[in-house]
């Protein structure tokens, strides 16, 4: 532009501008520190790192302009925020504190099983076994008063749940007994089982390559991040769900790049 005295060369062209796109993985470590294999975390809504740090500070005590004599770091901290959008079971767990696990059972019959003791109408009782998916289920009173399903109660059999009817003949303060066949549940049936708060330190390696929809492409590695959860985990919603992750870099003692501590930003 002419009289300004610079040269096209300072000129602002936005090249260097970014809307941000990407694939991020996590491998979350064993209690070991062992890689376990990164999990692609499909689409993620926002990834951002906050850097922060906290000072000590001396100001003059001889006069009354409190002047800030000196300032000196004293801690660093780096925080990492993810907004999940698709619900794999890897992150759900993360974010629910937990681990990953596998419900299996056998399909051997049960019979009178105690779901209540003292029943009410219009409640729901569900097998204190835990079983679901149930075939072949009658409903008795204790001690053989078998009650009609449809009439008397009604039974969601994925889950085992029992429901009393309020115009059936159940008397409240009933005992139930609910014989039935579970079906067999195998490993590898796909019907994941998260246990919800039973992990102790999580802690992952996050790797991050972007896409982008213009700007640089950054690749962005953490070698040790300690996960905790962010925010409501929102299983019910007018909107598509997510959930947050947030997570703090530590420092690795054996980082891949030489010369760094938490992790590295590629940009290209």
């Amino acid at each position: 532009m002419a009289g300004t005295g610079f040269t096209v060369a300072a000129i602002g062209d936005g090249t260097k501008l970014s809307v941000g796109r990407g694939r991020l993985f996590i491998d979350r470590l064993s209690t070991a520190g062992a890689k376990t294999g990164a999990t692609f975390c499909g689409t993620v809504d926002a990834l951002g790192i906050t850097p922060s740090a906290d000072f000590a500070e001396k100001r003059t005590m001889v006069d009354a302009t409190n002047a800030l004599l000196s300032r000196i770091e004293t801690s660093r901290t780096l925080e990492l925020n993810i907004t999940a959008a698709e619900w794999k079971k890897e992150l759900l767990a993360m974010a629910l504190l937990g681990n990953v696990a596998e419900y299996t059972q056998t399909a051997t019959p049960v019979v009178d099983e105690t779901i209540t003791t003292s029943s009410l109408k219009d409640r729901w009782y569900w097998p204190l076994s835990g079983k679901r998916k149930l075939t072949s289920y009658t409903l008795k009173v204790s001690p053989s008063t078998a009650k009609t399903e449809g009439t008397d109660y009604e039974i969601d059999a994925e889950t085992g749940g029992v429901y009393i009817k309020p115009t059936g003949s159940i008397a409240d303060a009933s005992t139930l007994l609910l014989s039935y066949t579970p079906t067999l549940i195998s490993a590898g049936s796909g019907l994941t089982q998260v246990n919800v708060g039973a992990a102790g330190t999580i802690l992952a390696e996050v790797r991050f390559v972007a896409d982008p929809l213009t700007g640089n492409i950054h690749e962005v590695l953490l070698y040790r991040v300690q996960f905790s959860s962010q925010e409501v985990i929102a299983f019910l919603g007018q909107e598509y769900g997510t959930f947050g992750l947030k997570g703090t870099p530590l420092v690795s003692a054996t980082p891949t790049y030489t010369g760094t501590t938490y992790g590295v930003v590629f940009q290209r």
